[in-house]
């Protein structure tokens, strides 16, 4: 009987013994739970990069992400292009009216070349939500062939895009489809006058438009164009 009675008393004390030492181990993995598990919410902010692509805000410190091409050629130069904007300029009421937009180039120096190669890209998305607008798109980034500069004056010869861009020769169009081209140009100051030619031949450029051959583009003239 007195051994049946220290059994009961020893397990008595033992299962009690052991939801004490457990208690205390269940307390501590609740104290290590992490308090804050909520995700930071970052801005809707976009960086524009040089490659045309746009990245946003993220990690914990809400960092731009980096560029695709960031840190390939640390020498970079800005040069602008230009494009219409509807909520600038409602209802193209001016028809030559565009806006500047700044393009950020992998290398040390801009040239008018450069330019022309980033303006025949178009917008951006970015752009194009804030109402920016342009013939040139993806469908035209490759249309340049050459130029030269003699004299001020630029001569630059492009791919025939009659059937790219079709309605660039209304009255109003061919005047917002020059100034963009000709205020890309200009910002360099060995500029001051431009003319074109499809393929080499500035007869075609000009009828396109409805513009003629004056005395303004060399009356046509496609012996400057042989380059």
């Amino acid at each position: 009987m007195k051994r049946l009675l220290s059994a009961t008393l020893f397990l008595a004390l033992f299962f009690l013994g052991g939801c004490d030492l457990k208690k205390p181990a269940l307390e501590n993995i609740d104290n290590e739970v992490p308090k804050n598990l909520n995700p930071v919410a970052c801005t809707a902010e976009a960086k524009l990069c040089s490659d045309g692509s746009a990245v946003g805000r993220s990690g914990p410190n809400c960092e731009f992400a980096p560029c695709p091409a960031e840190g390939i050629n640390k020498e970079t130069t800005i040069l602008k292009v230009y494009f219409g904007n509807s909520n600038l300029n409602p209802n193209a009421a001016n028809c030559n009216q565009v806006y500047p937009q700044e393009r950020v180039i992998p290398v040390a120096t801009s040239t008018p070349q450069l330019a022309l190669r980033e303006l025949f890209k178009g917008p951006t998305e970015i752009e194009k939500s804030q109402g920016y607008f342009s013939f040139f798109s993806v469908a035209t980034q490759n249309i340049f062939k050459g130029m030269k500069i003699e004299n001020g004056v630029a001569y630059v010869n492009l791919k025939d895009i009659r059937q790219i861009i079709p309605n660039a020769s209304t009255s109003c169009g061919s005047a917002e489809f020059l100034t963009e081209l000709q205020d890309t140009l200009k910002q360099f100051s060995t500029i001051n006058r431009v003319i074109f030619a499809f393929d080499g031949k500035p007869a075609a450029f000009y009828e396109w438009l409805q513009i003629g051959c004056p005395t303004e583009n060399n009356l046509c003239d496609e012996a400057q164009f042989n380059f």
